[in-house]
């Protein structure tokens, strides 16, 4: 089965350039479905959204790093992780009814957990953001944008360091106990050593 679709500015086309057809890419299927191609191809696009949304899932809320020992305690586990997404595609749909559909972690980064630092603007105290714009094949970004991420990095960069060096070398990426006092002990033992360390770089020693 053989799928034409035309190339807009405003979306990006999935295709790939098969034969040279100015303004259209092509996708080919080889099944063994004896359906009319409509059908099929309506399946597949079907199928193809619940894909998206698995990954959604996966990568955005987590959903495939926990199992416990009890199958009903991973089935509510699990219900919360669709009850949290169920949620947010609720409140998308409420704050922004006109705006086109945006992940999970889009959402998370640039309403819940938006990077920001205190500011003033001339004799008003407030909150700046520092979450740095993005540029796409459709969006392109100004100088003032280049700039401005520049000047946003510099402030970022000494605090994600931190996040960073607690992923990959503290293995930090998940909290493994029950409780705010196990997991606060465990942090500050994390922040300790990560001192520790950068004290040792700051003096010169070497480890041998």
């Amino acid at each position: 089965m053989v799928v034409r679709e035309r190339i807009r500015e405003g979306k990006a086309a999935v295709g790939r350039k098969l034969i040279d057809v100015p303004g259209y890419t092509f996708r080919i299927w080889a099944t063994n479905r004896i359906e009319e191609a409509l059908a099929l191809w309506r399946d597949r696009n079907g199928r193809a959204t619940i894909e998206r949304r698995i990954e959604e899932l996966k990568h955005d809320l987590a959903a495939d790093g926990f199992c416990t020992q009890n199958f009903w305690a991973t089935e509510a586990a699990f219900l919360a992780v669709l009850f949290t997404f169920n949620l947010l595609s609720l409140y998308q749909q409420t704050a922004t009814p006109k705006a086109g559909y945006r992940q999970p972690a889009t959402l998370r980064t640039t309403v819940f957990l938006c990077g920001a630092i205190l500011g003033r603007s001339g004799r008003q105290h407030g909150i700046a953001s520092q979450i740095a714009k993005k540029g796409a094949h459709h969006i392109k970004l100004t100088e003032q944008d280049r700039a401005t991420n520049r000047r946003k990095s510099r402030v970022r960069g000494g605090i994600e360091r931190i996040f960073a060096h607690w992923k990959k070398w503290q293995h930090y990426r998940r909290v493994r106990y029950l409780g705010l006092a196990r997991n606060k002990l465990k942090l500050t033992l994390k922040a300790v050593t990560y001192n520790l360390k950068r004290l040792a770089g700051i003096l010169g020693v070497r480890s041998v």
